[in-house]
């Protein structure tokens, strides 16, 4: 099974965890014949993983994720009823958040709801650096269908 550093993260939330750090460092290494900058990355084992899934579409790199997931949760041992994911930002062919999301939840036995929608579109946050703008362009982001989460542990 994938390696792991479980992370507190803190949030409007109770209590939270991820996996890992993504990247462990970046170096420019210059630019290629198109004119695109370019990068030696090392990242993490679930960092690497998730970059085959999102980047690659490289649905292999999904069950390993997905065991770890199954590690977590039982560690962790949160009341949960429902498995709620957020909307992905960009549309993939091969779409890594409902992937994981209908994955986790069958390995967890939690029922998944895709029930939140996004209200409008934003810039990537992987561009905004700024912590109040990025705060901004969230406010709001999404909605959920409050039928389906009301008194649910989510």
């Amino acid at each position: 099974m994938v390696n792991f550093v479980r992370r507190k993260i803190l949030g409007k939330w109770r209590e939270g965890f991820c996996f890992d750090l993504h990247t462990l460092s970046s170096v420019f290494v210059g630019y290629d014949e198109f004119g695109h900058a370019r990068f030696d990355t090392q990242r993490s084992e679930v960092g690497e993983l998730l970059y085959r899934l999102k980047n690659r579409g490289d649905k292999t790199a999904a069950p390993e994720l997905v065991k770890a997931v199954g590690v977590l949760m039982k560690e962790w041992n949160p009341p949960v009823d429902i498995l709620v994911p957020i909307p992905p930002s960009t549309q993939r062919a091969v779409q890594p958040v409902s992937i994981l999301a209908e994955a986790i939840s069958q390995q967890l036995g939690i029922p998944m709801a895709a029930c939140i929608k996004r209200t409008r579109d934003i810039p990537q946050l992987k561009n905004v650096f700024d912590l109040d703008e990025r705060s901004k362009l969230l406010e709001g982001l999404h909605k959920a269908d409050k039928p389906v989460t009301q008194g649910k542990r989510i």
